[in-house]
C-alpha cells in the first residue's frame, strides 16, 4: 500500500515484478530532485520519497518514479533480447578480420557478389 503525506510519499515494490537493480537506476535518476530511502525485506521493497524542493509535489515525484521504474525495466529486457546482436556489432567493429567474407566487406552497397538476388530483385535496381 502506497502512502502519501505533505513530507513525502511511500511506494511499495514488487521484486517480483521489478529487478533490484532497476530499482535502484531509479533511486539514483531521482537523487536531485528527492531524497530517496529504500527499505524492506524479502519480495517487498519500501521506496520512501521525500522532494527536496517544496516546489515539487510528493505525489508528481511519486509518478516520476513509476514512470521512470517502468522505462528502467523494460530497457533491462530489450538489453537482454538483444545482447547477442550487440556483442556480435561490438566485435565487428574491434575485429579487423571480416564478418560475412571479404567479397561482402569490399562490395558495392548494389552489388551481389554472392549472387542472392532474384531476377525480379535485379530488375529492380
Amino acid at each position: 500500500m502506497d502512502t502519501t503525506t505533505n513530507q513525502g510519499v511511500t511506494v511499495q515494490v514488487d521484486l517480483a515484478v521489478y529487478s533490484r537493480s532497476a530499482l535502484l537506476k531509479v533511486a539514483h535518476r531521482l537523487i536531485n530532485s528527492s531524497t530517496v530511502e529504500i527499505t524492506g525485506e524479502g519480495q517487498i521493497a519500501v521506496v520512501r520519497l521525500t522532494p527536496k524542493n517544496s516546489s515539487i509535489s510528493a505525489e508528481a515525484e511519486r509518478a516520476r518514479f513509476l514512470d521512470e521504474l517502468l522505462d528502467q525495466s523494460l530497457r533491462e529486457i530489450v538489453a537482454a533480447e538483444t545482447e547477442g546482436v550487440r556483442n556480435l556489432i561490438l566485435a565487428h567493429a574491434l575485429s579487423r578480420l571480416p564478418l560475412l567474407g571479404p567479397d561482402l566487406d569490399q562490395a558495392e552497397p548494389f552489388d551481389d557478389p554472392q549472387d542472392i538476388f532474384t531476377a525480379d530483385e535485379r530488375k529492380r535496381l
